[in-house]
């Protein structure tokens, strides 16, 4: 939860209930801080942008490959012929 999004969904009718739902929302403020901080001390550093850049592209790719191995695709039936000298 960000705080874009616990300011937009606050209740605001009464102090209390401001107060009550900023403690509750404590927690993953508390866990996005410390996302935030892991992120910032990694040694190899990707943006959003580039991480989404690579999924796109990691995508593509997964599809070029389907469409050669499709599109490469030859199904052969080979008739099978029993003792009798009848074809399956």
């Amino acid at each position: 939860m960000t705080k874009f999004t616990f300011l937009d969904t606050v209740n605001r009718e009464s102090n209390s209930q401001k107060i009550t739902a900023l403690i509750n929302a404590l927690k993953p403020f508390q866990d996005e801080m410390e996302n935030i901080q892991r992120m910032d001390t990694q040694t190899i550093k990707i943006s959003p942008e580039q991480l989404d850049f690579s999924r796109d592209i990691s995508t593509f790719f997964a599809f070029a490959i389907a469409i050669l191995i499709l599109s490469g695709y030859e199904y052969k039936l080979v008739p099978h012929q029993d003792e009798e000298g009848r074809f399956d």
